[in-house]
């Protein structure tokens, strides 16, 4: 009974990822044909390049890849626990950045404890991406206001309400840019001097892996995470069997709000700036492609971001190579793509082999029929 329970779980796992694997090998393969058309030459040296990715830094290449994917793992933990409810957060790049945003002010206070200070900033940001969640996840479950348009305007209500913070409230420098004071930035713990030339990491990495272990036991070890799941498979069912499936959509959307507000506020309280004409940030939507990558899987997301901080890394390598470095967006962007074939692939992968395996009867019968023709002439 182990042994099949075992064999079971690998069958599972196999059949999450196996649309990853195939997804990853399809984009890199269209890179490499980009690459060989825009110069053959050098194009192999150029795919080893970009496959090698941060191993080419050594310790601090690696030490930045952890850097990058703090940031798009939380962004990416926020999409995929929203669709697990059955919802798709477009929004996690406005709530980051209104986030961001709340983080910088609170950061900017004198006379909160140096020792507590980035916690206090930490929270507030965290709280702050909940609300701006919290709000479409409203709409959604009341007045069944589609969450995708919902999410959408809200991005663009998070760049101007961001941008009122920064000019009538934080304080800015001579460049017109404001970020928090040192007392509030992220304890660093010794990583700055482990990822040698790396001098933004801080825990931000710890506090992604430990937001990523916490999502994946409220999905699979929790009632939450049961009624949440059943409300994603089917609204009505749910509904039916007793489960408050508006309380869940706000609850979930919430969630989500708060882990995107957690990338923003560790985004800042590392020491970036904000302008007071900001714009919504980039790591907000790669979170979409590092969930779907990781078919939603919390601890997957951890490898799908760091493979992306990892890809991005050597396509800022190949540039010295003639090359334009945002080829690296380009197989992120098809490795999407080939996600999309690849689950339609899997889903119907039965019915396509028995087309084959009719299509394959046909054909000998067809040559048998031919044959036996041929015979009796």
């Amino acid at each position: 009974m182990n042994t099949e329970k075992v064999k079971k779980r690998f069958t599972d796992i196999f059949n999450a990822f196996t649309p990853s694997v195939i997804s990853i090998i399809g984009g890199l393969l269209i890179g490499f044909v980009i690459l060989f058309i825009v110069s053959p030459g050098s194009s192999g040296r150029a795919f080893g390049t970009l496959i090698a990715g941060s191993f080419l830094g050594g310790i601090s290449g690696i030490g930045d890849a952890l850097y990058k994917m703090s940031a798009i793992t939380l962004t990416g933990l926020s999409v995929a626990f929203a669709f697990k409810t059955g919802l798709f957060n477009i929004g996690a790049s406005g709530q980051m950045l209104f986030s961001g945003a709340v983080t910088i002010v609170v950061g900017q206070i004198n006379g909160i404890p140096p020792s507590i200070h980035w916690l206090v900033a930490l929270l507030a940001g965290t709280l702050a991406g909940a609300f701006w969640g919290f709000i479409p996840g409203l709409l959604k479950a009341l007045f069944n206001v589609n969450e995708v348009v919902a999410t959408i305007m809200m991005n663009y209500t998070a760049v101007s309400t961001a941008s009122l913070l920064m000019v009538k409230v934080a304080h800015r420098d001579a460049t017109n840019y404001a970020k928090v004071n040192q007392s509030a930035y992220l304890p660093k713990m010794g990583l700055d001097k482990i990822f040698s030339h790396t001098p933004m990491i801080d825990i931000s990495i710890f506090i992604a892996i430990i937001a990523a272990i916490v999502v994946y036991f409220i999905l699979n070890k929790t009632t939450l995470g049961f009624q949440l799941k059943a409300v994603g498979y089917n609204r009505d069912a749910s509904k039916y069997a007793g489960i408050n499936e508006k309380r869940n959509i706000i609850i979930s959307m919430t969630i989500a709000g708060a882990l995107s507000g957690l990338a923003g506020a560790t985004f800042y309280l590392g020491g970036t700036k904000m302008g007071t004409a900001p714009n919504l940030i980039g790591e907000g939507f790669i979170g979409i492609t590092v969930a779907l990558l990781a078919n939603s899987h919390p601890l997957g997301i951890l490898a799908s971001a760091y493979f992306i901080a990892h890809l991005s890394y050597g396509g800022s390598m190949i540039v010295g190579l003639g090359y334009f470095g945002e080829i690296a967006s380009i197989v992120t962007a098809c490795i999407v793509y080939f996600m999309g074939i690849a689950v339609i692939l899997q889903n119907n992968a039965k019915r396509i082999w028995d087309k084959i395996k009719e299509a394959t009867v046909k054909i000998k019968n067809i040559k048998v029929n031919a044959t036996t023709n041929k015979e009796g002439d």
